[in-house]
């Protein structure tokens, strides 16, 4: 909703999109939503040497922080308070993707049950700052369509074969320290292929021979049986990403192994909705 100055044109109504740094406002932001949901709530023992549930947990991240994050050695951290003050001056002053980093790591180590309401939190914050950067599942991703990470988080709802691929798929696309864009593609073919083994019964099947099989237990639109078989034999001709490099290797960017990992995803939710 727009305020004042918005509706009268003295400030933008909407920021530039932030990428590869956030700016002063949008850092306070990511620091009140931790604070308040998770460090806020630490307290020392009280006189007889008792804490809070919710004060051991939020001491039982920020050890882990300072130990497998910081790396920095556990008898040194005097008291939590330490801790709270260096994830706090990375969030207000650190590079971008130390950010990043730190924010993944805290929904990856987070009480379970409480991740969903925090990782949300953030993603509201990433889309009211035109951040170029949301969370899928629990991985920051260039992603930003709600549609797209609803399809990858829809197929990554089950402990199957497949869903597990599109995790790794997902995981490979959004490691901003060693991304690897040819074998996220080849998990998100991969999880496909899991899926179509399982439709039509036969674990060793390509997946051209599953989707030919599948025909007697689900009906799939001709259309996009040919446009999986296509995107398949792009794979396996495309030199380095199911077979090993080459001189004539393409060369594969984040669009295109962005572009698999959705269209995948959605393929496995269209036969996921068929069964």
């Amino acid at each position: 909703m727009a305020l004042f100055s918005e509706r009268k044109g003295l400030k933008p109504l909407k920021k530039p999109i932030q990428y590869e740094e956030f700016d002063e406002e949008t850092r306070n932001q990511f620091w009140t939503v931790l604070s308040l949901t998770i460090f806020q709530y630490y307290s020392p023992p009280n006189y007889l040497g008792t804490t809070t549930l919710e004060s051991n947990r939020a001491e039982a991240l920020i050890r882990k922080v300072w130990m497998w994050y910081f790396k920095r050695p556990i008898d040194i951290l005097q008291n939590p308070n330490m801790g709270i003050d260096q994830i706090r001056s990375t969030i207000i002053k650190g590079k971008w993707n130390d950010i990043l980093d730190l924010m993944e790591f805290i929904i990856k180590n987070y009480d379970e049950i409480r991740i969903d309401g925090l990782r949300d939190f953030l993603n509201e914050i990433f889309e009211s700052e035109s951040c170029g950067y949301r969370f899928v599942n629990n991985e920051i991703s260039e992603i930003t369509d709600p549609n797209e990470i609803k399809s990858i988080e829809e197929a990554t709802e089950t402990n199957d074969v497949y869903s597990k691929h599109i995790e790794r798929s997902l995981e490979l696309l959004t490691d901003r320290k060693n991304h690897d864009y040819r074998n996220s593609i080849k998990e998100s073919i991969s999880a496909v292929e899991a899926i179509c083994r399982d439709i039509c019964g036969n674990k060793s099947a390509t997946l051209g021979e599953a989707l030919k099989h599948m025909r007697s237990t689900v009906v799939i639109q001709p259309a996009f049986e040919q446009a999986m078989s296509k995107l398949y034999g792009f794979t396996s001709e495309a030199g380095g990403i199911r077979h090993s490099l080459t001189d004539k290797s393409v060369d594969i960017s984040f669009y295109d192994a962005k572009y698999f990992l959705v269209i995948c995803s959605a393929f496995i939710n269209y036969l996921k909705a068929l069964l």
